[in-house]
């Protein structure tokens, strides 16, 4: 009997929490990261998007576009639940944005909120991670010990592996997508995804080259191929749509701050955004070329949801003038 009892202690249920950070790429990134540290650790796995960036309220806007056959909604509130980082006990209703203000450093992160990715055994009945980026690199250890990963060796592959298992859209917004593709997408498609609102905000980007994008555009359009833009700035939008015809595009909501994140944008639907922006990341996944810069999460999400592979992507901080 003592026995047993043990052993059901030992089966207890532990919990994975991944809250949401910054934008739709950084918190899709963070999702793979969590769902790759939730398959190896044998935790179960919650998503929470109930920050207020992407509802106008405390929704959860993750299930609200999303379906991950890993995720649950809720876990059980009961006091003698351990938490690490221990920071969040008492506070695992809270989002990093209540607990601070503005952009967060990556080291502050690791240090205080989120935990150590290379560690699978922690005895805490809750872990709590949030980031900026799926870091790769802190997994390569615990693959190589004889875990089955197909393409466990290669970055690209194996976030496109996991994204094409474990995460889906929304049926009502699948179709959108398959509508849109119905109605503008006859030809060979290049996907443009060219970030340029608050890259010079942020400490180490830059606003991307975007005669390099002209460049690998005028090469390919030799083809005949349409053009697919997706961009948060309205007046980059606009010249595309004046010097190429065979454009096309998902209407969408722009800031009037054009130094601001879409996101944080307070004069616009949250919930409209997050959809547009979803939109705008599977379209550009579904077409048969893509133009883009790799320090983008929304770039590296799109090229991994998408089928596209060498030579048929381009990253533009690699294109020679």
């Amino acid at each position: 009997m003592l026995q047993r009892l043990k052993n059901l202690l030992r089966k207890k249920d532990k919990y994975l929490i991944v809250k949401g950070l910054a934008g739709l790429g950084n918190r899709l990134e963070v999702v793979i990261q969590a769902i790759l540290y939730s398959k190896l650790s044998g935790r179960k796995l919650l998503i929470d998007w109930g920050d207020g960036v992407y509802a106008s309220d405390d929704r959860n806007a993750f299930y609200e576009v999303f379906e991950c056959p890993l995720a649950i909604k809720t876990i059980p509130k009961r006091d003698e639940l351990t938490v690490f980082p221990t920071f969040w006990k008492g506070n695992l209703d809270k989002s990093v944005r209540q607990l601070e203000c503005g952009w967060i450093n990556p080291a502050k992160i690791k240090k205080e909120y989120s935990f150590d990715l290379k560690k699978l055994d922690y005895n805490e009945d809750i872990l709590v991670m949030t980031d900026y980026h799926f870091h790769y690199d802190q997994f390569i250890d615990n693959l190589s010990k004889g875990i089955s990963f197909k393409d466990k060796d290669d970055k690209l592959l194996l976030i496109r592996r996991l994204l094409k298992k474990y995460l889906f859209l929304k049926p009502q917004l699948y179709s959108g997508v398959v509508e849109f593709k119905r109605n503008n997408f006859s030809k060979p498609m290049i996907g443009i995804h060219i970030r340029y609102t608050d890259n010079s905000l942020e400490i180490g980007r830059n606003y991307p080259d975007l005669e390099k994008y002209n460049r690998v555009v005028k090469n390919l359009l030799g083809g005949k191929p349409g053009l697919f833009l997706a961009t948060d700035n309205k007046k980059i939008l606009e010249n595309y749509k004046s010097g190429y015809s065979s454009l096309t595009y998902f209407e969408k909501s722009f800031s009037k701050q054009e130094e601001q994140s879409i996101h944080y944008s307070r004069e616009l639907d949250k919930n409209k955004v997050l959809i547009e922006a979803v939109m705008d990341l599977f379209l550009l996944a579904s077409c048969d070329y893509l133009i883009y810069s790799g320090d983008s999460s929304f770039s590296i999400i799109a090229l991994a949801l998408s089928d596209i592979n060498r030579p048929n992507y381009f990253d533009v901080r690699y294109v020679m003038l």
